[in-house]
């Protein structure tokens, strides 16, 4: 049976094409950590199923590890193959673990991973960096032929997050943006008043919105923030009042409480007589 399902075509994500099993191979460098597809985040995988004690099982796993060890040597370091077997044939582990230095698990009693992936005997799966299946093949007649350049393209496809450009910028945490500077990500040092110690003379600092990093100083009684106080802001601290609203800014006394002192105390501030 072979199918092979493009990203654009279908998204199918780690919910069901993970697990969690321990590396059983002393040869693989993840011997003893419990390994997956999440596991081996920003990889393509391959996963293959088959019986340790089975002729055919052993033969086509060495075949793949070939391949994986050839990607390997030839600097494609970003793939890792996965052979899922069985804990009621760990008599017969040696035939996959002894001559092979990719990753061995053994599914619990149950198979409750075969299961969930519904594998049989012989199945491979490609999963991409994002975890999306890209080939499902039962492999009993044979490995695909164009299964070495497919994985090669896959890993082509990787994003490359190692560099960036001159000039380029990371704002996804304001308080901590990044520049890029030689090819180097730099971060950019932010000095918020509050945060020195500056007081916020005649106002109140106020919270920024999610895309900035420092509390801006406001005045008080500029209830719309816009850097002035005018008949808009009485406005404003009316509704707050008939709402029951309190607001920082519109407390003029800074008594804890927003009633008509503060809209007196407003009125004051903007004819000039206080």
């Amino acid at each position: 049976m072979y199918k092979l399902i493009f990203l654009f075509l279908v998204s199918i994500g780690f919910s069901q094409y993970d697990y969690s099993l321990e590396d059983l191979n002393s040869s693989s460098n993840y011997y003893q950590e419990n390994v997956g597809t999440s596991f081996f985040e920003n990889k393509v995988t391959l996963h293959y199923f088959g019986y340790y004690y089975w002729g055919l099982c052993t033969t086509r796993f060495g075949q793949l590890n070939d391949i994986y060890l050839d990607l390997l040597s030839n600097g494609y370091d970003q793939v890792q193959l996965v052979g899922v077997g069985s804990s009621s044939h760990l008599n017969s582990l040696g035939n996959w673990v002894n001559t092979n230095d990719a990753s061995v698990c053994a599914d619990g009693a149950g198979s409750p991973v075969w299961n969930q992936w519904d594998a049989n005997q012989r199945d491979l799966y490609v999963l991409d960096h994002n975890g999306d299946l890209v080939l499902y093949q039962n492999i009993s007649n044979g490995l695909p032929n164009n299964l070495e350049s497919l994985l090669i393209d896959l890993i082509n496809d990787i994003p490359d997050d190692s560099g960036c450009t001159d000039g380029d910028m990371n704002n996804d945490n304001p308080c901590n943006p990044m520049e890029c500077i030689d090819g180097i990500w730099y971060e950019i040092v932010i000095d918020c008043q509050e945060e020195m110690g500056i007081p916020c003379e005649g106002g109140v600092y106020v919270d920024p919105p999610a895309d900035e990093c420092c509390s801006t100083c406001v005045e008080y009684g500029d209830c719309n923030a816009d850097g002035d106080i005018n008949v808009l802001d009485t406005v404003l601290m009316v509704n707050f009042i008939l709402q029951g609203q309190y607001n920082e800014v519109a407390d003029m006394n800074v008594d804890g409480d927003m009633n008509v002192l503060d809209v007196v105390t407003l009125i004051g501030v903007i004819l000039g007589t206080l």
